[in-house]
């Protein structure tokens, strides 16, 4: 009877799942027509209707139907979309932030919370870490943590054939682990992302950047094949690193490929920001759809 009732409560929900979905089409339909006649102009309303339905359609994981696409250019070719202003902030200001937020919510909420936080944390620390005998970090990093099934959806590029993720499978271990223990890095995973994130001339693997890849006592003794290690020179050293809840390394030197409408991300300055600013707050903006 419970097996029934699950399946029966399945049904309803799917049904549902896909009038709200519907809905969602003949409204999307309706707006972008409307915009069409008027050359995309639109009034305030109706592009508050528009980022409603657009969130909706998010939610419905209809992002990659053609009327959804339609309707993020119109909200794109806008132009006057509003602004969000990118400042600094300090590993000890994060470290806060993180750790307040792993103690909300519910029992099961609050325990995916702290195990999101104990990754987040190892991130951040690793991150924030010096290579030995340095004073300061080199370089930049873009790190997603998210759960292991959204891992699988992400919608992601790989930069280099996907031969740093083998590396540091063969570094790091079969799980790619990079949490030791509560909120700390391992120090192998602190090594590879030192190394990862050093500037070159040309921002690409050459034989020394390798070599001071693999040259770590942390590895426990593991070393990159030799196809691997030819493998990786020249390719670039670039893109972002996705981690699951349980700090496993899922996706290494990606592009994120989400794409959003609704801000304007730009620097302290007024400019622009880069392609790795751009795809953290898509990539936000569709984690918070979710």
């Amino acid at each position: 009877l419970y097996h029934v009732l699950s399946v029966w409560v399945g049904e309803i929900r799917w049904t549902l799942s896909q009038r709200q979905a519907a809905k969602c089409r003949r409204d999307l339909l309706k707006l972008s027509l409307h915009a069409s006649l008027y050359d995309g102009d639109l009034q305030e309303d109706d592009k508050d209707k528009l980022r409603e339905l657009l969130e909706i359609a998010g939610r419905l994981d209809m992002g990659e139907e053609n009327l959804v696409w339609a309707a993020q250019t119109i909200m794109c070719n806008r132009g006057n979309e509003p602004t969000l202003q990118a400042r600094g902030t300090t590993g000890k200001e994060l470290a806060k932030v993180l750790s307040a937020d792993a103690c909300e919510g519910d029992a099961t909420l609050a325990a995916k919370n702290k195990q999101f936080a104990s990754t987040a944390l190892a991130c951040l620390g690793a991150l924030g870490e010096p290579e030995d005998g340095q004073d300061e970090c080199r370089g930049g990093a873009l790190i997603v943590v998210l759960s292991a099934p959204l891992s699988r959806r992400i919608v992601c590029t790989t930069l280099d054939q996907g031969y740093f993720m083998q590396a540091l499978g063969e570094l790091l271990g079969r799980d790619r682990s990079v949490r030791k223990s509560k909120g700390q890095a391992t120090e192998g995973f602190t090594h590879a992302l030192g190394a990862f994130c050093a500037h070159t001339e040309n921002d690409r693997w050459g034989e020394k950047q390798v070599a001071d890849l693999e040259g770590s006592q942390h590895f426990g003794g593991r070393h990159l094949e030799k196809k691997t290690r030819a493998n990786l020179v020249g390719n670039p050293m670039d893109g972002a690193i996705i981690i699951d809840f349980d700090g496993k390394i899922r996706h290494a030197a990606v592009k994120l490929c989400h794409e959003q409408c609704r801000w304007i991300l730009k620097k302290k300055d007024g400019t622009g920001v880069g392609t790795r600013h751009k795809g953290a707050l898509g990539t936000a903006v569709w984690l918070s759809d979710r």
